[in-house]
């Protein structure tokens, strides 16, 4: 009995250490704005093709990354520290297709993509930008708020 009652108390030791270091760990990473959940394939592509526009100005990487194989020209080399990305609410993301949005909170700009699953890879197959998708999202879609990652470019 007196066995059993130590083996319990060393499990619940062992459980609650388990938890602290969890918690240690999320609590970090929110003060450090580090998003707890990964980006999916479709915003990961779509972020990798945004980031070639707009950040390191590389337009035959934008090439790559274009479903269409098109040229762009205007591309830019832009200081962005961060960036905030969510699969639209709009559309739900499919295995073949999703639609991502992009936020700059900088300068209030947001970028919507159209992303396309080519042999394995994401790639953009469309996109359009605007001003003022993030108050959108917040008034048409705001049980979708949480669903914002921050990304930290730099």
């Amino acid at each position: 009995m007196i066995a059993w009652i130590t083996e319990r108390k060393s499990a619940m030791i062992v459980f609650l250490l388990i938890l602290v270091i969890v918690g240690g760990v999320s609590i970090l990473n929110w003060i450090r704005g580090e998003s707890d959940s990964k980006l999916t394939p479709p915003e990961q592509g779509a972020l990798e093709f945004w980031k070639a526009m707009n950040v390191e100005g590389d337009a035959q990487k934008a090439k790559q990354l274009d479903a269409n194989g098109d040229e762009h020209k205007a591309v830019f080399k832009n200081p962005i520290n961060k960036v905030m990305i969510m699969q639209s609410p709009e559309r739900p993301a499919t295995d073949k297709t999703a639609k991502v949005f992009i936020y700059t909170p900088d300068d209030d700009r947001g970028y919507m993509l159209d992303m396309v699953n080519q042999n394995g890879k994401w790639k953009m197959r469309h996109y359009e930008t605007d001003y003022g998708l993030y108050d959108y999202v917040a008034k048409y879609y705001p049980d979708h708020q949480h669903d914002w990652k921050e990304v930290n470019l730099k």
